[in-house]
């Protein structure tokens, strides 16, 4: 007959059942046939006695430690079960089933996110229901749907496996099995613990009592049905305990002596110093077998993180039971990189692959460089990332070949296959890629699904379950946070329940965190959570009026359930620490900086049962002020001194621009040769200039990131408009008929090769690329329309310019070089006459017309608009035609459908001082400077690095003034 021992304390579970069964049992294991099992609710916990264990000097040689997952394990390989479903697999069988009810509105939903759905199926069938007791149809048939596919799939879930277990077990498969520390939260265990009894000879229980509320009571009376129980008579009374049971009942202690340390920090930084320095106080005091625990209210808060950086940084050993995901490696890193590949088959995705591969070593970056520039090079015709079509476009470019080659060695996988065809295709590239790196593990998790899952998957579904199953396993910790026996640990309030401390340290006490919102599914609200509660519970035969629940059934908890049952646990906690504890909050809010959080519900009852009252919002500023004073880090002078002398230089006002404020530190002999629509970004946008075309760094952005569909129509019209035959000399102007039938020409020809790389990768053409491409050759005929109303003789498009120091004497640009090409240069003079100059010079007596095509919302060239920085290309461009030896230069930026006419002459170009002086001590000192805001949310100003802080536009202004001259202009430049 099994015993049952409930108990209140965990320190006094210890010493009353634990420590003396660990007397009895490691001498009498090896005596017998079957296995002794100590059964914990997780791993924490059995470190717990693990430690005692220790620290008392009792053996425990021939007993094996499990948590429920682990018994499993055993157990299944004893009675031969169906493997069990990991969470990976489960999401996959979910999508598959919500894909087999296209018409189910809840199955539409489950289908791009299954995990909430999972969770609510999960937690049903965990309590022993099934899915006739869902009240929405649609989720029913989902949810039967589901198990239909699990069942052919070969695997079974955790609940299914503890039923099919006390099913299947038709002799006990242990000799002697302890289970401690599961309380009513442990649920799910429900059914392995009951049938312990049928599974070892013989089974004792030592369980938790955490509260009087109904779950708790039928839990246990549930459980007293299994044999002789008893309630372990309390120890003497620890410091807290009248501050929990205020706490509990929302009074005020009655003693004032309580050991109550409160820290209210302005910051998670803060908080975490705070902690460090209580624990090293602590340590001091400690005696041996003691400890000092840091409780947090779940795994993965940065809170978390930052304890356990400082006391590795401080060299305090320390058991670290939360962990951290640890950062990705070199092989994960690329084969998530083949992953998105095979996912997205886009552009993007495949230069992500490629660039992976170069820093991998797989690939040289002339062949990284040929892959980028022939994607983008298709990408700018086709208007779509698809890899199919651009694939087709590769040979158009001259690095097609290479990158064709390139792509070729990583092929996409079908659209649809079988689970067993997708993991032979993905086995050979996985072995290549050489990751995971136990890929012997990784085939065994695929062997059930590759056995029994014969339907056909789409190639998207087999790569999400691919990501999660080559995911890094489990959590990363520090050299120093690993010490198993250590004194100090870093856990939850979930896994700390069961355990005693000495000290302990309730961690970021903050709304939202402790405990984390949350709210009922709508599947399975409070109501009919209730209602099934109300069925699963039944008299009790042991125990006049009480009630249990009936057998295959356990407690369906609520959000509210959960939320009680996290505060019980915190009071226990409380209860039942030695000496004292410390509670923690931080006001910063790092999702709304400048607003400072809440303290949590159970933080501010304390306060109340303490104090008996709560303090205010002016109260709780103060004292983070007075712990942020109190705990301050002197910054060191020796600490990256650089960079803070750079934040306060920049934002010096009494000094110019400097090699601090992106320009060259000393002048140089040799003027900057620049593009001149660099020149002119450097004058709009000089720092973002600065980082394109000196340094030659810019973001990786997406290729659908700006608007690429703008960009090709005007690359196209600008390229279609070009005349016939050669464009390295002038000719004359084509007669208009023979213009429009070439720039039809070349209109069809890239229509026709964009549709045949649609065609080829099974695609139609999109309507929204014929209308790009109408627009386009609309551009293009307006363009050359205008030209012809234009009464001159020759015509040469995209004249380089020559690359030769301007001859202009007394103007500020003489000597400097500039580089470009001009869209359209007219004349008056024959073609002849003016092939017969040799590059780089022109006939004084020949006019020249510079016009530059544009198709966005440019304005009209007029001094205004030169000395604000636009149009200064153009101008440029008027300027070294002039250095050349034309004498009158006519300028026009031209939009499709305008007549041609001079907006403004070489003179008024030439007097303009400001611009051209500007970009002459920017040519010749190096500084380019910084100018008008480097943020906006509704127009760009540049692009700058994450690490650049944004300076006030105005100071910038009065900089640029001692700069390069002239008067400041104030924000609204």
């Amino acid at each position: 007959m099994p015993r049952l021992i409930f108990y209140r304390d965990p320190d006094a579970a210890w010493r009353r059942t634990l420590l003396p069964w660990f007397r009895v049992w490691p001498r009498e294991a090896w005596r017998q046939a079957l296995p002794v099992v100590f059964l914990a609710p997780d791993s924490s916990t059995i470190a717990w006695v693990k430690h005692r264990l220790v620290q008392a000097g009792v053996p425990a040689l021939g007993i094996e430690f499990f948590t429920p997952g682990g018994l499993r394990a055993l157990l299944r390989q004893q009675l031969e079960a169906k493997p069990l479903a990991l969470r990976e697999d489960l999401r996959l069988l979910m999508e598959l089933a919500a894909g087999d009810l296209p018409d189910n509105l809840v199955a539409q939903a489950t289908a791009r996110e299954p995990g909430d759905f999972l969770r609510q199926v999960d937690r049903l069938e965990a309590a022993g229901w099934d899915a006739s007791v869902l009240q929405i149809e649609e989720a029913r048939a989902l949810a039967e749907r589901f198990k239909q596919v699990l069942d052919e799939s070969g695997l079974q879930t955790s609940a299914s496996a503890d039923r099919a277990l006390v099913a299947g077990a038709q002799r006990p498969v242990m000799a002697q099995v302890m289970a401690y520390g599961f309380g009513a939260g442990h649920g799910g265990s429900l059914t392995l613990l009951r049938a312990l009894p049928q599974l070892a000879h013989s089974a004792a229980y030592c369980l938790p009592v955490n509260g009087d509320q109904r779950d708790e009571l039928i839990w246990r009376s549930t459980l007293e049905q299994l044999g002789d129980s008893d309630e372990m008579a309390p120890g003497d009374p620890h410091p807290l305990a009248d501050l929990a049971t205020a706490v509990e009942f929302h009074q005020q202690v009655e003693s004032a002596e309580a050991p109550f340390i409160a820290a209210i920090a302005p910051d998670i930084n803060c908080e975490a110093r705070v902690i460090e320095n209580e624990i090293h106080r602590w340590r001091a005091k400690l005696a041996a077998g003691e400890r000092i625990g840091v409780v947090f209210a779940q795994d993965g808060l940065p809170l978390a993180r930052a304890v356990a950086r400082r006391l590795n940084e401080a060299g305090i050993a320390h058991q670290d039971e939360i962990g951290h995901l640890p950062g990705q490696r070199p092989g994960q890193i690329l084969v998530e990189a083949w992953r998105r590949y095979q996912e997205l088959a886009d552009a993007d995705s495949a230069r992500g692959l490629v660039r992976e591969l170069r820093r991998a070593g797989r690939l040289t970056a002339d062949e990284e460089r040929a892959v980028w520039q022939a994607l983008e090079h298709a990408f700018s015709q086709a208007m779509v990332t698809d890899v199919a079509v651009l694939r087709a476009l590769l040979p158009s470019h001259r690095h097609g070949e290479a990158a064709a080659r390139v792509l070729d060695q990583w092929p996409l996988l079908p659209e649809q296959a079988t689970f067993a065809e997708f993991t032979e295709k993905c086995l050979p590239v996985l072995k290549l890629l050489r990751w995971p790196e136990r890929l012997d593990a990784w085939e065994h998790r695929a062997g059930a699904l590759v056995e029994n899952l014969k339907r056909p998957l789409k190639r998207a579904q087999y790569l999400r379950w691919l990501a999660e199953v080559v995911r890094i396993p489990g959590r990363t910790r520090s050299a120093f946070g690993r010490e198993a026996f250590a004194p100090i640990v870093l856990t939850t309030v979930e896994r700390a329940a069961a355990q005693s401390w000495e000290y302990l340290v309730f961690a970021g006490l903050n709304r939202g965190d402790w405990p984390a919102e949350q709210s009922d599914s709508l599947l399975l609200d409070a109501k009919l959570c209730g209602r099934l509660n109300q069925r699963a519970s039944m008299d009790s035969p042991v125990g006049q009026g009480q009630q249990c629940l009936r057998p295959g059934i356990s407690w369906l908890p609520t959000s509210l359930d959960e939320r009680r049952r996290f505060t019980d646990s915190c009071l226990s906690l409380l209860r039942n620490v030695r000496t004292t504890a410390l509670f923690t909050a931080h006001r910063d809010n790092p999702a709304d900086p400048g607003r400072e959080q809440d303290l949590a519900d159970w933080l501010v009852r304390l306060f109340h049962a303490r104090f008996g009252e709560i303090p205010g919002d002016g109260e709780l500023h103060a004292a983070s002020q007075a712990l942020a004073a109190t705990f301050a880090e002197k910054p060191s002078r020796e600490v990256f001194p650089d960079i803070t002398g750079t934040f306060v230089w920049r934002r010096n006002i009494s000094e110019p621009f400097d090699e601090f404020s992106f320009g060259f530190g000393e002048e140089f002999s040799e003027p900057l040769t620049l593009p001149s629509k660099a020149w002119e970004n450097a004058i709009t946008r000089p720092a973002s200039a600065w980082l394109e075309n000196i340094l030659r760094v810019k973001p990786l952005k997406e290729l659908q990131e700006d608007d690429p569909r703008s960009l090709a129509v005007g690359i196209w019209a600008h390229s279609w408009v070009q005349p016939p035959e050669s464009i390295r000399a002038f000719r004359g102007k084509p007669e208009a008929e023979d213009w429009t039938l070439d720039i039809q020409r070349q209109a069809q020809a890239v229509f026709f090769r964009i549709t045949d790389a649609f065609r080829a990768a099974k695609r139609e053409l999109p309507d929204w690329w014929r209308l790009d491409w109408s627009i386009a050759r609309s551009h293009a005929l307006r363009f050359a329309a205008s030209l012809e109303a234009l009464d001159w003789q020759s015509i040469r498009t995209e004249w380089p310019l020559p690359g030769e120091p301007l001859n202009l004497p007394g103007h500020a640009l003489d000597g400097l070089v500039l580089t470009g090409r001009i869209d359209v240069v007219l004349s008056n003079e024959s073609a002849d006459t003016l092939n017969d100059f040799p590059e780089g010079a022109w006939p004084t007596m020949a006019r020249a017309w510079v016009i530059d095509f544009k198709t966005g919302s440019d304005a009209k060239l007029t001094p205004g608009q030169l000395k604000k920085g636009s149009g200064i290309q153009i101008a440029l461009y008027a300027l070294a035609m002039n250095a050349l030896g034309s004498e009158q230069v006519c300028t026009t930026l031209l939009k499709p459908g305008d007549a041609i006419e001079s907006q403004m002459s070489l003179e008024k170009i030439r007097d303009l001082g400001e611009p051209w002086e500007v970009i002459r001590r920017m040519a010749t000192t190096g500084q380019i400077g910084l100018r008008g805001a480097q943020r906006d949310d509704f127009r760009f100003v540049g692009d700058y690095p994450l690490a650049h802080l944004a300076i006030d536009p105005g100071v910038l202004e009065e900089k640029w003034a001692l700069t390069f001259g002239g008067e400041a202009m104030g924000e609204e430049f």
